[in-house]
Protein backbone atom coordinates (compact mmCIF):
# COMPACT_ATOMS: atom_id res chain seq x y z
CA UNK A 1 0.00 0.00 0.00
CA UNK A 2 0.90 3.35 -0.36
CA UNK A 3 2.68 5.53 1.76
CA UNK A 4 -0.01 8.45 2.69
CA UNK A 5 0.77 12.04 3.66
CA UNK A 6 2.48 13.95 6.35
CA UNK A 7 1.89 17.70 8.26
CA UNK A 8 5.84 18.19 9.66
CA UNK A 9 7.21 18.82 12.62
CA UNK A 10 4.09 18.14 14.56
CA UNK A 11 4.49 14.46 15.81
CA UNK A 12 1.88 12.92 13.82
CA UNK A 13 1.12 11.11 10.65
CA UNK A 14 -2.33 10.64 8.77
CA UNK A 15 -3.81 7.25 9.05
CA UNK A 16 -5.73 5.13 6.53
CA UNK A 17 -9.77 4.06 8.17
CA UNK A 18 -12.73 3.26 6.09
CA UNK A 19 -12.63 4.75 2.49
CA UNK A 20 -14.69 7.97 1.43
CA UNK A 21 -16.67 7.89 -1.89
CA UNK A 22 -14.62 5.30 -3.17
CA UNK A 23 -11.05 6.59 -2.88
CA UNK A 24 -8.79 5.56 0.57
CA UNK A 25 -8.73 8.56 2.45
CA UNK A 26 -6.14 10.38 4.81
CA UNK A 27 -8.82 10.26 8.10
CA UNK A 28 -7.57 9.50 11.02
CA UNK A 29 -4.29 11.03 13.10
CA UNK A 30 -2.36 8.46 14.45
CA UNK A 31 0.07 8.75 17.09
CA UNK A 32 3.96 7.74 16.36
CA UNK A 33 3.06 5.38 18.99
CA UNK A 34 0.72 3.17 17.22
CA UNK A 35 2.41 4.03 13.93
CA UNK A 36 4.04 0.98 13.40
CA UNK A 37 0.30 -1.41 14.45
CA UNK A 38 -1.22 -1.77 10.42
CA UNK A 39 -3.62 -2.93 10.44
CA UNK A 40 -4.53 -0.61 13.37
CA UNK A 41 -6.07 -2.01 16.52
CA UNK A 42 -9.05 0.09 17.38
CA UNK A 43 -8.84 -0.40 20.87
CA UNK A 44 -5.37 0.82 21.04
CA UNK A 45 -6.38 3.70 19.16
CA UNK A 46 -9.61 4.73 20.85
CA UNK A 47 -7.85 4.11 24.41
CA UNK A 48 -5.16 6.41 23.19
CA UNK A 49 -7.92 9.05 21.89
CA UNK A 50 -9.96 9.00 25.06
CA UNK A 51 -6.43 9.57 27.52
CA UNK A 52 -4.79 12.10 24.94
CA UNK A 53 -7.54 14.04 23.10
CA UNK A 54 -8.51 17.68 24.01
CA UNK A 55 -10.93 20.16 22.57
CA UNK A 56 -9.53 23.34 21.99
CA UNK A 57 -11.63 26.25 21.59
CA UNK A 58 -10.54 28.58 18.31
CA UNK A 59 -12.31 31.53 18.73
CA UNK A 60 -12.75 33.89 15.57
CA UNK A 61 -13.04 37.35 16.39
CA UNK A 62 -11.63 39.56 13.56
CA UNK A 63 -15.33 40.22 12.12
CA UNK A 64 -15.81 44.10 12.00
CA UNK A 65 -19.49 44.13 12.27
CA UNK A 66 -20.29 47.22 10.06
CA UNK A 67 -23.92 46.11 9.63
CA UNK A 68 -24.98 46.96 13.05
CA UNK A 69 -23.68 50.21 12.99
CA UNK A 70 -24.45 52.89 14.93
CA UNK A 71 -23.82 50.43 17.54
CA UNK A 72 -21.28 48.20 16.56
CA UNK A 73 -18.12 50.18 14.73
CA UNK A 74 -14.28 48.96 13.87
CA UNK A 75 -13.28 50.62 16.97
CA UNK A 76 -15.70 48.64 18.57
CA UNK A 77 -16.86 45.70 16.59
CA UNK A 78 -20.57 43.65 17.75
CA UNK A 79 -18.14 40.66 19.25
CA UNK A 80 -17.60 43.42 22.03
CA UNK A 81 -20.76 44.64 22.50
CA UNK A 82 -23.97 43.89 24.80
CA UNK A 83 -27.09 44.22 23.59
CA UNK A 84 -28.74 43.06 26.70
CA UNK A 85 -27.13 44.61 29.18
CA UNK A 86 -25.28 41.42 30.44
CA UNK A 87 -21.66 39.55 28.75
CA UNK A 88 -20.81 40.81 25.46
CA UNK A 89 -21.33 38.59 22.61
CA UNK A 90 -17.40 37.69 23.16
CA UNK A 91 -17.97 36.74 26.39
CA UNK A 92 -20.92 34.71 25.77
CA UNK A 93 -18.71 32.30 23.41
CA UNK A 94 -16.05 32.05 25.92
CA UNK A 95 -18.40 30.68 28.41
CA UNK A 96 -19.92 28.81 26.20
CA UNK A 97 -17.04 26.77 25.27
CA UNK A 98 -16.48 26.24 28.91
CA UNK A 99 -16.77 22.59 30.06
CA UNK A 100 -15.48 19.41 31.38
CA UNK A 101 -14.07 18.55 27.77
CA UNK A 102 -12.82 21.73 26.80
CA UNK A 103 -9.19 23.05 27.42
CA UNK A 104 -9.84 26.11 29.67
CA UNK A 105 -7.52 28.58 27.39
CA UNK A 106 -9.04 28.95 24.13
CA UNK A 107 -7.15 30.72 21.42
CA UNK A 108 -8.91 33.57 20.13
CA UNK A 109 -7.66 35.31 16.34
CA UNK A 110 -8.61 38.63 16.37
CA UNK A 111 -7.98 42.34 14.36
CA UNK A 112 -4.49 43.38 16.04
CA UNK A 113 -6.24 47.00 16.80
CA UNK A 114 -9.13 45.06 18.67
CA UNK A 115 -6.37 43.60 21.54
CA UNK A 116 -7.51 45.48 23.96
CA UNK A 117 -10.82 45.24 23.58
CA UNK A 118 -10.51 40.98 23.70
CA UNK A 119 -7.78 41.70 27.12
CA UNK A 120 -10.63 43.65 28.48
CA UNK A 121 -13.16 41.00 28.12
CA UNK A 122 -10.94 37.82 29.88
CA UNK A 123 -10.01 40.49 32.91
CA UNK A 124 -13.80 40.89 33.46
CA UNK A 125 -14.08 37.56 33.05
CA UNK A 126 -11.06 36.14 35.00
CA UNK A 127 -9.92 34.26 32.30
CA UNK A 128 -6.86 34.05 30.19
CA UNK A 129 -6.51 32.93 26.33
CA UNK A 130 -3.66 32.64 23.83
CA UNK A 131 -4.03 35.47 21.80
CA UNK A 132 -3.32 35.24 18.07
CA UNK A 133 -3.33 39.14 16.32
CA UNK A 134 -3.63 39.33 12.54
CA UNK A 135 -2.07 42.51 10.65
CA UNK A 136 -4.81 42.68 8.35
CA UNK A 137 -7.69 40.75 7.14
CA UNK A 138 -8.08 37.26 5.17
CA UNK A 139 -10.89 36.13 5.69
CA UNK A 140 -11.98 32.58 7.79
CA UNK A 141 -9.30 29.99 5.79
CA UNK A 142 -6.07 31.31 6.82
CA UNK A 143 -7.78 32.38 10.18
CA UNK A 144 -8.51 29.09 11.40
CA UNK A 145 -5.37 27.51 9.44
CA UNK A 146 -2.62 29.55 11.88
CA UNK A 147 -5.06 29.04 15.02
CA UNK A 148 -4.98 24.76 14.45
CA UNK A 149 -1.16 25.73 13.91
CA UNK A 150 -0.68 26.71 17.32
CA UNK A 151 -3.07 24.09 18.57
CA UNK A 152 -1.20 21.59 17.49
CA UNK A 153 2.08 23.45 19.38
CA UNK A 154 0.13 22.91 22.17
CA UNK A 155 -1.25 19.38 21.74
CA UNK A 156 -0.38 17.21 19.22
CA UNK A 157 -3.86 15.38 19.23
CA UNK A 158 -6.09 18.11 19.51
CA UNK A 159 -9.65 18.83 18.13
CA UNK A 160 -10.68 22.07 17.96
CA UNK A 161 -14.00 23.46 18.15
CA UNK A 162 -13.98 26.24 15.98
CA UNK A 163 -16.32 29.19 16.88
CA UNK A 164 -17.43 32.67 15.41
CA UNK A 165 -17.05 35.00 18.37
CA UNK A 166 -20.45 37.10 17.44
CA UNK A 167 -22.93 34.21 17.52
CA UNK A 168 -26.20 33.75 19.80
CA UNK A 169 -27.06 30.27 21.11
CA UNK A 170 -30.02 30.03 23.40
CA UNK A 171 -29.54 26.78 24.83
CA UNK A 172 -25.84 26.13 25.86
CA UNK A 173 -26.73 22.87 27.46
CA UNK A 174 -28.14 21.41 23.74
CA UNK A 175 -24.93 23.72 22.44
CA UNK A 176 -22.73 21.10 24.33
CA UNK A 177 -24.65 18.09 24.16
CA UNK A 178 -24.21 18.09 20.32
CA UNK A 179 -20.45 18.64 20.74
CA UNK A 180 -20.55 15.79 22.86
CA UNK A 181 -22.29 13.88 19.73
CA UNK A 182 -19.75 15.44 16.56
CA UNK A 183 -16.87 14.03 18.72
CA UNK A 184 -16.81 10.72 17.96
CA UNK A 185 -16.84 11.33 14.63
CA UNK A 186 -14.76 14.42 14.76
CA UNK A 187 -11.87 12.30 15.77
CA UNK A 188 -12.76 9.59 12.96
CA UNK A 189 -11.20 12.36 10.78
CA UNK A 190 -14.19 14.48 9.62
CA UNK A 191 -14.64 18.00 9.54
CA UNK A 192 -18.22 18.72 11.08
CA UNK A 193 -20.39 21.76 10.64
CA UNK A 194 -23.19 22.08 13.21
CA UNK A 195 -26.34 22.41 10.68
CA UNK A 196 -29.13 25.06 11.71
CA UNK A 197 -33.18 24.14 10.66
CA UNK A 198 -33.78 27.04 8.62
CA UNK A 199 -36.49 29.68 9.83
CA UNK A 200 -37.15 31.03 7.19
CA UNK A 201 -35.97 31.00 3.01
CA UNK A 202 -32.99 33.32 4.03
CA UNK A 203 -30.38 34.40 1.54
CA UNK A 204 -27.74 35.34 4.12
CA UNK A 205 -26.41 31.95 4.94
CA UNK A 206 -25.33 29.03 3.19
CA UNK A 207 -27.07 26.06 2.84
CA UNK A 208 -25.95 22.59 3.36
CA UNK A 209 -27.81 19.24 1.78
CA UNK A 210 -27.35 16.53 4.40
CA UNK A 211 -26.60 12.92 3.34
CA UNK A 212 -26.06 9.52 4.95
CA UNK A 213 -25.13 9.05 8.12
CA UNK A 214 -21.21 8.53 9.13
CA UNK A 215 -21.75 6.06 12.05
CA UNK A 216 -21.31 8.63 14.87
CA UNK A 217 -24.85 9.49 16.33
CA UNK A 218 -26.80 11.92 13.83
CA UNK A 219 -23.74 12.81 11.95
CA UNK A 220 -24.16 12.88 8.26
CA UNK A 221 -22.12 13.50 5.15
CA UNK A 222 -22.53 16.72 3.29
CA UNK A 223 -23.30 16.07 -0.19
CA UNK A 224 -24.04 19.62 -1.23
CA UNK A 225 -22.71 22.75 0.03
CA UNK A 226 -24.04 26.48 -1.18
CA UNK A 227 -22.97 29.37 0.03
CA UNK A 228 -25.69 32.39 -0.11
CA UNK A 229 -28.63 31.79 -2.61
CA UNK A 230 -30.97 34.28 -4.02
CA UNK A 231 -34.76 33.90 -2.52
CA UNK A 232 -36.17 31.53 -4.87
CA UNK A 233 -33.19 29.10 -4.85
CA UNK A 234 -33.29 29.64 -0.72
CA UNK A 235 -37.16 28.73 -0.66
CA UNK A 236 -36.64 25.69 -2.88
CA UNK A 237 -33.54 24.54 -0.56
CA UNK A 238 -36.06 24.74 2.52
CA UNK A 239 -38.92 22.85 0.97
CA UNK A 240 -36.15 20.67 0.38
CA UNK A 241 -35.18 19.72 3.59
CA UNK A 242 -31.65 21.58 3.65
CA UNK A 243 -29.93 22.91 6.12
CA UNK A 244 -28.40 26.70 7.16
CA UNK A 245 -24.50 26.53 7.71
CA UNK A 246 -24.10 27.67 11.33
CA UNK A 247 -20.34 28.57 10.40
CA UNK A 248 -19.11 26.80 13.74
CA UNK A 249 -16.79 23.66 13.21
CA UNK A 250 -15.66 20.32 14.77
CA UNK A 251 -12.43 18.61 13.30
CA UNK A 252 -8.86 17.59 14.60
CA UNK A 253 -6.50 20.59 14.00
CA UNK A 254 -4.40 17.32 12.24
CA UNK A 255 -7.43 16.43 10.00
CA UNK A 256 -8.11 20.16 9.28
CA UNK A 257 -4.36 20.62 8.17
CA UNK A 258 -3.66 17.75 5.75
CA UNK A 259 -7.08 18.75 3.68
CA UNK A 260 -5.73 22.55 3.16
CA UNK A 261 -2.46 21.53 2.45
CA UNK A 262 -3.78 19.49 -0.93
CA UNK A 263 -6.89 22.34 -1.22
CA UNK A 264 -5.10 25.37 -1.01
CA UNK A 265 -1.10 24.83 0.53
CA UNK A 266 -0.33 28.96 -0.08
CA UNK A 267 -2.63 29.12 2.94
CA UNK A 268 -0.55 27.09 5.35
CA UNK A 269 2.58 28.05 3.89
CA UNK A 270 1.80 31.79 4.49
CA UNK A 271 0.50 30.77 8.46
CA UNK A 272 3.31 29.03 8.92
CA UNK A 273 5.59 31.85 8.30
CA UNK A 274 3.55 34.23 9.78
CA UNK A 275 3.93 32.39 13.41
CA UNK A 276 7.38 32.47 13.42
CA UNK A 277 8.77 34.63 15.57
CA UNK A 278 5.67 35.89 16.44
CA UNK A 279 5.43 36.12 20.07
CA UNK A 280 5.25 39.46 21.42
CA UNK A 281 4.06 39.10 24.82
CA UNK A 282 2.62 37.04 27.51
CA UNK A 283 -0.18 34.58 25.81
CA UNK A 284 -0.17 37.15 22.76
CA UNK A 285 1.24 36.46 19.28
CA UNK A 286 1.31 39.31 16.64
CA UNK A 287 1.58 36.98 13.65
CA UNK A 288 3.77 38.60 11.08
CA UNK A 289 2.67 41.03 8.37
CA UNK A 290 4.58 40.49 5.28
CA UNK A 291 3.97 36.33 5.53
CA UNK A 292 -0.26 36.81 6.46
CA UNK A 293 -0.53 39.75 3.61
CA UNK A 294 0.75 36.26 1.41
CA UNK A 295 -2.10 34.14 1.79
CA UNK A 296 -5.18 34.58 -0.07
CA UNK A 297 -8.18 36.03 1.06
CA UNK A 298 -10.88 33.44 1.16
CA UNK A 299 -13.50 31.74 3.86
CA UNK A 300 -13.08 28.29 4.77
CA UNK A 301 -16.58 27.39 3.23
CA UNK A 302 -15.23 28.55 -0.15
CA UNK A 303 -11.68 26.38 0.43
CA UNK A 304 -12.09 23.44 2.26
CA UNK A 305 -15.95 22.59 3.05
CA UNK A 306 -17.34 22.96 -0.44
CA UNK A 307 -14.38 20.46 -1.85
CA UNK A 308 -14.01 18.53 0.68
CA UNK A 309 -14.54 14.75 1.07
CA UNK A 310 -14.45 14.74 4.89
CA UNK A 311 -17.21 17.25 5.43
CA UNK A 312 -20.38 16.33 7.52
CA UNK A 313 -22.87 17.79 9.05
CA UNK A 314 -24.38 17.31 13.12
CA UNK A 315 -28.20 18.84 12.39
CA UNK A 316 -28.89 20.71 15.72
CA UNK A 317 -31.75 21.94 17.95
CA UNK A 318 -31.29 24.69 19.20
CA UNK A 319 -31.66 28.67 18.55
CA UNK A 320 -28.70 30.04 16.43
CA UNK A 321 -28.63 33.52 15.01
CA UNK A 322 -24.94 34.87 13.16
CA UNK A 323 -26.65 38.20 14.52
CA UNK A 324 -25.29 39.64 11.36
CA UNK A 325 -28.24 42.77 11.13
CA UNK A 326 -30.98 45.23 13.34
CA UNK A 327 -33.72 42.42 12.20
CA UNK A 328 -31.76 39.37 13.63
CA UNK A 329 -30.94 41.69 17.01
CA UNK A 330 -35.19 41.95 16.89
CA UNK A 331 -35.74 38.80 16.17
CA UNK A 332 -33.20 37.34 18.80
CA UNK A 333 -34.33 39.94 21.68
CA UNK A 334 -37.67 39.24 24.24
CA UNK A 335 -40.82 40.91 22.28
CA UNK A 336 -44.10 41.85 23.20
CA UNK A 337 -47.14 41.20 22.10
CA UNK A 338 -47.20 43.33 19.72
CA UNK A 339 -43.56 42.59 18.26
CA UNK A 340 -42.09 45.35 19.97
CA UNK A 341 -38.83 45.31 21.52
CA UNK A 342 -37.00 48.04 23.74
CA UNK A 343 -33.62 47.72 25.06
CA UNK A 344 -32.16 51.08 26.98
CA UNK A 345 -34.00 54.09 27.51
CA UNK A 346 -36.83 53.20 24.92
CA UNK A 347 -40.28 53.56 24.69
CA UNK A 348 -43.13 52.41 22.24
CA UNK A 349 -46.14 53.71 21.95
CA UNK A 350 -48.73 52.41 18.86
CA UNK A 351 -46.30 50.50 17.40
CA UNK A 352 -46.22 46.86 15.54
CA UNK A 353 -42.81 44.92 15.00
CA UNK A 354 -40.40 47.79 16.11
CA UNK A 355 -37.31 47.60 17.65
CA UNK A 356 -35.37 50.04 19.98
CA UNK A 357 -32.11 50.41 21.20
CA UNK A 358 -30.86 53.31 22.90
CA UNK A 359 -27.76 54.15 24.42
CA UNK A 360 -27.97 56.74 27.62
CA UNK A 361 -30.72 58.87 25.52
CA UNK A 362 -34.22 58.89 26.52
CA UNK A 363 -35.96 57.40 23.11
CA UNK A 364 -39.39 57.78 22.20
CA UNK A 365 -41.48 55.89 19.27
CA UNK A 366 -44.92 56.64 18.33
CA UNK A 367 -47.36 54.94 15.89
CA UNK A 368 -44.75 53.18 13.56
CA UNK A 369 -44.04 49.55 12.49
CA UNK A 370 -41.31 47.23 11.19
CA UNK A 371 -38.34 49.91 11.88
CA UNK A 372 -35.27 49.57 14.47
CA UNK A 373 -34.66 52.94 15.47
CA UNK A 374 -30.73 53.05 17.13
CA UNK A 375 -29.47 55.56 19.01
CA UNK A 376 -25.99 56.61 20.30
CA UNK A 377 -24.38 59.56 21.61
CA UNK A 378 -23.14 60.80 18.39
CA UNK A 379 -25.58 59.14 15.63
CA UNK A 380 -29.14 57.94 15.26
CA UNK A 381 -30.56 55.61 12.73
CA UNK A 382 -34.06 54.64 11.61
CA UNK A 383 -33.84 51.52 9.41
CA UNK A 384 -36.63 49.46 7.88
CA UNK A 385 -36.59 46.27 9.08
CA UNK A 386 -38.01 44.51 6.13
CA UNK A 387 -35.47 46.02 4.09
CA UNK A 388 -32.01 46.43 5.87
CA UNK A 389 -29.65 45.73 2.99
CA UNK A 390 -30.00 50.17 2.72
CA UNK A 391 -27.43 50.33 5.55
CA UNK A 392 -25.00 48.87 3.59
CA UNK A 393 -24.95 51.65 0.72
CA UNK A 394 -25.75 54.69 3.59
CA UNK A 395 -22.26 53.32 5.74
CA UNK A 396 -20.02 53.34 2.37
CA UNK A 397 -21.32 56.73 2.12
CA UNK A 398 -20.33 58.03 5.29
CA UNK A 399 -16.91 56.31 5.11
CA UNK A 400 -16.36 58.26 1.45
CA UNK A 401 -17.14 61.43 3.35
CA UNK A 402 -14.60 60.67 5.62
CA UNK A 403 -17.04 60.67 8.89
CA UNK A 404 -15.58 59.40 12.12
CA UNK A 405 -18.40 58.66 13.32
CA UNK A 406 -18.52 55.88 11.01
CA UNK A 407 -15.59 53.84 12.71
CA UNK A 408 -15.41 55.62 16.04
CA UNK A 409 -17.73 56.49 18.54
CA UNK A 410 -17.48 58.69 21.71
CA UNK A 411 -17.40 56.42 24.10
CA UNK A 412 -14.66 53.30 24.14
CA UNK A 413 -13.40 50.11 26.49
CA UNK A 414 -9.89 49.44 27.32
CA UNK A 415 -8.49 46.71 29.71
CA UNK A 416 -7.39 49.60 32.14
CA UNK A 417 -10.86 50.97 31.90
CA UNK A 418 -12.74 53.51 29.47
CA UNK A 419 -12.93 57.10 27.96
CA UNK A 420 -15.96 58.94 26.80
CA UNK A 421 -15.72 62.49 24.92
CA UNK A 422 -18.05 65.15 26.76
CA UNK A 423 -17.01 68.33 24.79
CA UNK A 424 -14.72 69.21 22.07
CA UNK A 425 -14.01 72.38 20.06
CA UNK A 426 -11.47 74.24 18.23
CA UNK A 427 -8.29 74.13 20.45
CA UNK A 428 -9.77 71.83 23.37
CA UNK A 429 -11.51 68.68 24.30
CA UNK A 430 -12.76 67.10 27.74
CA UNK A 431 -12.99 63.54 28.17
CA UNK A 432 -14.17 61.41 31.26
CA UNK A 433 -12.11 58.90 32.10
CA UNK A 434 -12.65 55.57 34.06
CA UNK A 435 -9.73 53.83 35.77
CA UNK A 436 -10.80 50.53 36.80
CA UNK A 437 -8.96 48.84 40.40
CA UNK A 438 -5.40 47.74 40.23
CA UNK A 439 -5.05 49.95 36.70
CA UNK A 440 -2.41 52.40 36.50
CA UNK A 441 -1.79 54.44 32.82
CA UNK A 442 1.51 56.31 32.21
CA UNK A 443 1.22 59.47 30.29
CA UNK A 444 2.60 62.20 27.82
CA UNK A 445 1.26 65.72 27.09
CA UNK A 446 2.49 64.12 23.60
CA UNK A 447 1.40 67.22 20.85
CA UNK A 448 -1.32 68.36 23.28
CA UNK A 449 -0.72 72.31 24.35
CA UNK A 450 -1.29 70.51 28.66
CA UNK A 451 -3.71 68.51 30.04
CA UNK A 452 -5.50 69.30 33.29
CA UNK A 453 -7.39 66.17 35.84
CA UNK A 454 -9.71 66.21 38.10
CA UNK A 455 -10.99 63.51 40.41
CA UNK A 456 -14.66 62.93 40.13
CA UNK A 457 -15.36 59.77 42.35
CA UNK A 458 -13.05 56.20 43.69
CA UNK A 459 -9.48 56.51 44.65
CA UNK A 460 -6.39 58.26 42.96
CA UNK A 461 -2.71 58.83 43.50
CA UNK A 462 -0.78 61.08 40.81
CA UNK A 463 2.65 60.63 40.50
CA UNK A 464 4.03 60.38 44.16
CA UNK A 465 1.05 62.15 45.83
CA UNK A 466 -2.19 61.17 46.76
CA UNK A 467 -5.39 63.41 44.75
CA UNK A 468 -8.33 63.79 47.87
CA UNK A 469 -11.57 64.12 46.54
CA UNK A 470 -12.71 66.59 43.86
CA UNK A 471 -8.46 66.78 43.89
CA UNK A 472 -6.80 68.18 40.43
CA UNK A 473 -3.63 67.62 38.59
CA UNK A 474 -1.93 69.45 35.87
CA UNK A 475 0.26 68.17 33.06
CA UNK A 476 2.18 70.67 31.38
CA UNK A 477 5.80 69.43 31.01
CA UNK A 478 7.14 66.69 28.54
CA UNK A 479 7.82 64.52 31.55
CA UNK A 480 5.65 60.85 31.95
CA UNK A 481 3.66 60.47 34.81
CA UNK A 482 1.58 57.94 36.74
CA UNK A 483 -2.11 57.90 37.30
CA UNK A 484 -2.77 54.57 39.38
CA UNK A 485 -6.47 53.15 41.24
CA UNK A 486 -4.69 51.21 44.04
CA UNK A 487 -8.16 51.72 45.09
CA UNK A 488 -11.58 48.84 45.91
CA UNK A 489 -13.92 51.21 43.27
CA UNK A 490 -13.47 52.50 39.91
CA UNK A 491 -11.96 55.91 39.65
CA UNK A 492 -13.19 58.56 37.39
CA UNK A 493 -11.94 61.80 36.38
CA UNK A 494 -12.53 64.38 33.93
CA UNK A 495 -9.10 65.42 31.86
CA UNK A 496 -9.05 68.16 29.77
CA UNK A 497 -7.26 68.89 27.10
CA UNK A 498 -5.87 72.03 24.92
CA UNK A 499 -4.43 71.68 21.76
CA UNK A 500 -4.92 69.05 18.74
CA UNK A 501 -5.91 65.74 19.29
CA UNK A 502 -7.93 63.52 22.38
CA UNK A 503 -6.85 63.45 25.93
CA UNK A 504 -6.68 59.81 25.74
CA UNK A 505 -4.23 59.77 23.04
CA UNK A 506 -1.40 60.85 25.40
CA UNK A 507 -1.82 57.77 27.22
CA UNK A 508 1.52 55.77 26.56
CA UNK A 509 1.11 52.79 28.46
CA UNK A 510 -0.68 50.35 31.08
CA UNK A 511 -0.14 48.16 33.57
CA UNK A 512 -3.38 46.23 34.94
CA UNK A 513 -2.70 43.95 38.27
CA UNK A 514 -3.85 40.72 38.07
CA UNK A 515 -4.02 41.04 33.96
CA UNK A 516 -4.19 37.57 32.76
Amino acid sequence: MQKLGRVEDHGYRCGRNKPIDGRVRMIVPVPLALLGQWPLDKAACAAFWDSKMTIIPLILSGGSGTRLWPLSRESKPKQFLSFDGGPTLLQRTIARATGPNLDPVPIIVGAYGNHDLVRHDLKRMGRRADILLEPCRRNSAPAITVGCLHALSRDPNALVLVLASDHYIDDVGLFQSGLDEATAAAQAGYLITFGIAPREPSTAYGYILAGEAVGHGTVRKITRFVEKPDRSTAERYVDDGYLWNSGNFLFSAAAFLAEIETLAPAIPQAMRKALMPAQAGPSTWLLNAEAFGQSPAISVDVCVMEKTARAAVLPVRYDWSDIGSWPAIWQASVRDGGGNSAIGDGHLEDCRNTFVHSEGRLTVVSGVCDLAVITTPDAVLVSNLKAPDGLKSAFERLIAQGRTEAVRGLAESYPWGGADSLANGPGYCVERLTLSPGAMIRIRRASLMALKGQLLTGSLAFDSGRLADLGSFSIDDHAVHTLNNDGDLDAVFLLIGSGDGRPRDAIEDATIQGCL
